[in-house]
């Protein structure tokens, strides 16, 4: 069982990636919250998905808990993921993309602010956010 400070990490890493997600247009599921502090949220990747809307998405986790003000978590399994996507590209793209997949996330999530904070909320409180309620707690800008 983990403290409600690790869970509230954990919401926010989950709400920012569901949020930046579903605000690129990609349909979002469910977020799941457990009781070890680990999180979950289900992301339909389309085809057509850029690999800067998949850095976006993968950053933004981190992004929502600085936002929030929680306590930054693990981030092993997102650094894989970023690798795995960076890998095949020169080093110099690398650079440009991974910078630019942050500062749209960061954007993104700056846009929608007060619905990063009531996602994480009804995440940490609930521990589950199926579609429809995320698809109530969201603005549109």
């Amino acid at each position: 069982m983990q403290s409600e400070s690790d869970l509230f990490t954990a919401a926010a890493h989950e709400a920012g990636r569901a949020l930046v997600a579903r605000t690129l247009g990609l349909r979002v599921t469910f977020l799941e919250l457990s009781a070890d502090g680990s999180g979950k949220s289900s992301i339909e990747l389309a085809d057509q998905v850029t690999v800067l809307a998949q850095i976006a998405i993968c950053t933004a986790g981190i992004q929502g808990v600085k936002l929030l003000g929680a306590k930054e978590g693990r981030q092993a399994e997102n650094d894989l993921k970023l690798y795995e996507l960076l890998k095949s590209y020169p080093e110099m793209d690398r650079d440009h993309l991974l910078s630019e997949g942050c500062r749209r996330a960061a954007q993104i999530l700056r846009d929608h602010h007060q619905d990063l904070h009531r996602v994480a909320a009804r995440l940490w409180r609930k521990h589950y956010v199926d579609e429809g309620t995320l698809e109530r707690l969201i603005r549109p800008v």
